[in-house]
């Protein structure tokens, strides 16, 4: 996919990527809530799936979320962080709540931790911690904070906050690389054969998680370094016009809404279908039809409420 942008000025190969990610993250949960509403232990197929998207997923969308950083502080420091909390901290409280709510009520929001167990919403807190860490640090050059952040990722942290820290690596080198990575991008050729090859080595290098085991700490990392440069590389020469093309941009443009809606959908769902016969099928097959109609619905009130703080005149900050 080249370069070109869309009617909203948006990168489309970025937000392929995002959509390819974001699309791995539902796919995991989706083998979670079959897993717990069937009974069953996984089939061997469902185990390596897990495994293979587990290996870059996250890594993969921390880098592309690095990607936009350089260009967004141009902006100023006051307006990078107001329109990052509008944009991430503003959702990450909100669906906060409406978690807390559905889980256990207005007491569950009384909870001790309310303030530290924010659930499948962690991505959204390390996202903020760390674009507040880049514009804290600007005048530092952002290959030096990538160097600092490497270490982390290849530390035997396995808990909370210490396990999570490890994903700055992957956001610093995208603020490290995103000159050369859009420069590449622009000079990169319209090639639908090469851009599947590269999706397929993508995938095969992160089925070596599960082939080979994860392995030692560094070795985990060069094989997210590596599903990343292929997937980049699918992005970049994946044609436009194509129908996997605008069906993955399409996913990187509402990933928000996708990642905040999926998760509480499919708890409610598998509480409220629990008599059901085959139940683990339907939750899955009810979530991704619900979670798509309200990514599709993203830019309707009261929907879009909870994923951009309101602005009066309905203006938004970029």
């Amino acid at each position: 996919m080249n370069a070109r942008q869309g009617a909203t000025g948006r990168l489309i190969w970025l937000d392929a990527i995002k959509g390819i990610t974001i699309g791995a993250v539902v796919l995991i949960h989706l083998r979670f809530f079959l897993a717990a509403y069937t009974g069953r232990p996984p089939s061997e197929i469902e185990v390596t799936l897990n495994a293979a998207l587990k290996s870059f997923h996250l890594p993969a969308l921390f880098f592309a979320s690095g990607l936009l950083i350089p260009r967004s502080l141009r902006r100023g420091p006051a307006r990078f962080l107001l329109a990052k909390c509008d944009t991430i901290l503003w959702p990450l409280v909100i669906w906060h709540v409406i978690n807390r709510l559905r889980a256990g009520g207005p007491a569950a929001l009384a909870r001790a931790d309310v303030l530290t167990d924010v659930s499948y919403l962690w991505f959204l807190e390390f996202l903020f911690l760390f674009c507040a860490l880049a514009c804290l640090s600007r005048w530092v050059p952002a290959w030096c904070l990538a160097l600092v952040s490497l270490p982390l990722s290849a530390l035997p942290l396995v808990t909370g906050w210490d396990e999570h820290l490890g994903y700055a690596a992957f956001f610093f080198c995208g603020m490290a690389l995103a000159g050369r990575v859009h420069a590449l991008a622009s000079r990169a050729p319209s090639n639908a054969a090469l851009a599947w090859l590269s999706l397929a080595g993508a995938l095969a290098v992160s089925a070596t998680a599960t082939i080979w085991g994860i392995g030692p700490d560094w070795v985990r990392l060069i094989r997210c370094f590596a599903v990343i440069a292929l997937l980049l590389a699918w992005a970049m020469m994946l044609p436009a016009h194509t129908r996997a093309a605008r069906a993955c941009a399409w996913l990187g443009r509402g990933s928000l809404a996708l990642y905040v809606c999926h998760w509480p959908i499919g708890l409610f769902l598998g509480v409220t279908l629990r008599p059901v016969p085959g139940i683990g099928v339907l939750v899955c097959v009810a979530t991704v039809a619900l979670s798509l109609a309200l990514t599709a619905a993203r830019g309707y009130r009261p929907l879009s409420w909870t994923l951009s703080r309101p602005h009066r005149g309905g203006a938004k900050r970029r």
